[in-house]
């Protein structure tokens, strides 16, 4: 995710490791429930066997990640040790590349 500037809404990237397709959306905050709702629907938008695995960071806004799970047909989560960024190096690298152009002092409710 890309957080704004006071923590409203927020960007949810999902980076395909090996192709580097991206897909963002928008969430009206960076709550669990609402990434996940948003997760859904950005995922339910490709064929359910294109999704094998999904690596999130560690953040709270992950804590739903069994809503996920059951809404794809079981895609299983894999999170990454405790400060280990390595593990997820294209979304972060892909989250760097948006920050270019939306730096954290600009407010994502706007976007």
């Amino acid at each position: 995710t890309v957080a704004g500037k006071t923590g409203g809404a927020c960007l949810v990237t999902l980076t395909d490791r090996k192709s580097r397709f991206l897909l963002a959306g928008k969430a009206p905050r960076k709550k669990a429930a609402y990434v996940s709702e948003k997760m859904i629907e950005l995922l339910s938008s490709i064929p359910n066997e294109v999704v094998k695995t999904i690596t999130p960071d560690r953040g709270k806004e992950f804590s739903n990640h069994f809503a996920v799970t059951e809404a794809l047909n079981n895609v299983p989560f894999y999170f990454p040790d405790p400060h280990a960024p390595w593990q997820r190096g294209t979304n972060e690298n892909t989250n760097g590349l948006i920050r270019e152009y939306l730096p954290k002092s600009k407010e994502m409710d706007t976007v």
